[in-house]
């Protein structure tokens, strides 16, 4: 109360404009579109208010347009050279460095060759460290993804439960675009509180004892609030099964991402067979720091036998195999709400309701397609038969 300072007048305005702008426009084309399409497509879409958004509109136009892509899709068949090598009981996969070819003959060819030979050379054997970022602290658009695609939870739900928690006291305030801490954010505190619980109290212990390390640094920040992270411990407290997951999401996030990042060993083997090169990759994990407590995501070991530079090999399997390009899967709520991340749609506090458009992901495998061709555009037959809220609604 010691720094007030004089209000914008200008920028009190601009969000006055854009409130009316957004119910005048949204009024206006809802009453458009559902009056015109009702007569249009009676059978499919009469009864059904179709609501337009600044935000609604062309997020429902990435799942139109997956759609079409996926409707005008053509397999195209491609064929690979595969090679198998088995030493010391294990049997390692080399993966052809032309990758595939569409042409059948000219893989043919190839094919012969390295059967007439069928030995293969190593030429190389490289070994380099890796390393596994820990995750960037949390926002409200990671967490609306990890949700949906590790816990299963769409985004509006996700959003009550969080909102619901920081009501009660366990997280921060859970709508924030900040992906980085300040310089004197207090990490002591929550750490502490969390040593108490079973499933990662002696994690946070050992952060305690030394395993700490400041966290990344991100791109944004909104100037108004913190990453997402616990403030107090939930044991023993009264938290139904998915507000502990999401409670358990937040907190073993802010615990990756205040640990060391994970490491191991690479290990790179090229063979060739006449004039063909084959590459076989494995990893060993040294160090495994944050993937401890992070436990959705995977960073396992693939042990590769020891191979020498020059030495020559007899394939187990040498195969050429025929496949297919196949195509691109029907949008997730995880995929729409990171498209509408990177395309700057919506906010913090909105990105949730896409979960609207996402259902329209769903629902175009079967009822877009019945609607009648016509020379309309595509969006117009890809319209949503949902209960869609009034313009006064509209969360955009």
């Amino acid at each position: 109360m010691t720094h007030l300072v004089q209000l914008d007048q200008n920028q009190i305005d601009a969000v006055d404009v854009r409130i009316e702008m957004d119910l005048r426009i949204g009024a206006a084309f809802t009453r458009l579109q559902s009056l015109y399409l009702q007569a249009v497509f009676p059978n499919v879409l009469g009864g059904y208010k179709l609501t337009y958004g600044p935000c609604q509109f062309p997020t429902l136009g990435f799942v139109v347009k997956r759609f079409l892509e996926i409707e005008h899709f053509v397999p195209q068949e491609f064929y690979r050279i595969d090679v198998k090598i088995k030493r010391d009981d294990i049997s390692v996969d080399f993966n052809w460095q032309r990758h595939r070819l569409f042409d059948k003959m000219t893989c043919l060819v190839l094919f012969e060759e390295c059967v007439e030979k069928c030995e293969a050379t190593v030429t190389s054997v490289q070994g380099k460290p890796r390393e596994k970022w820990k995750p960037l602290p949390l926002t409200t658009v990671e967490m609306q993804k990890l949700a949906s695609t590790k816990l299963h939870l769409n985004s509006e739900n996700v959003m009550k439960i969080a909102e619901d928690l920081y009501m009660r006291g366990f997280i921060s305030y859970p709508r924030t675009e900040t992906d980085s801490f300040p310089n004197e954010f207090d990490f002591n505190t929550p750490m502490q509180q969390q040593q108490q619980e079973p499933a990662w109290g002696a994690y946070a212990t050992g952060l305690l004892n030394g395993g700490f390390r400041p966290p990344r640094k991100g791109k944004n920040n909104d100037q108004a609030h913190s990453p997402i992270y616990p403030t107090s411990s939930a044991t023993g407290q009264n938290l139904n099964h998915n507000e502990q997951r999401v409670y358990e999401l937040v907190t073993r996030h802010f615990l990756a991402c205040i640990s060391d990042n994970a490491r191991g060993h690479e290990t790179a083997v090229d063979i060739r067979i006449v004039r063909e090169i084959f590459t076989a990759t494995g990893l060993i994990v040294t160090e495994r720091n944050y993937l401890e407590v992070y436990t959705y995501e995977r960073w396992g070991t693939h042990e590769l036998p020891n191979f020498v530079v020059g030495e020559v090999l007899v394939p187990t399997d040498l195969n050429m195999n025929e496949s297919h390009t196949t195509a691109p899967n029907f949008l997730t709520e995880a995929d729409l709400i990171d498209l509408m991340d990177k395309h700057g749609i919506g906010t913090d506090a909105t990105t949730s309701t896409s979960r609207r458009c996402s259902s329209a992901s769903t629902w175009s495998r079967t009822a877009i397609s019945s609607c009648p061709r016509t020379s309309a555009s595509p969006w117009l037959r890809a319209t949503t038969p949902w209960n869609s809220p009034s313009p006064s609604q509209s969360p955009c």
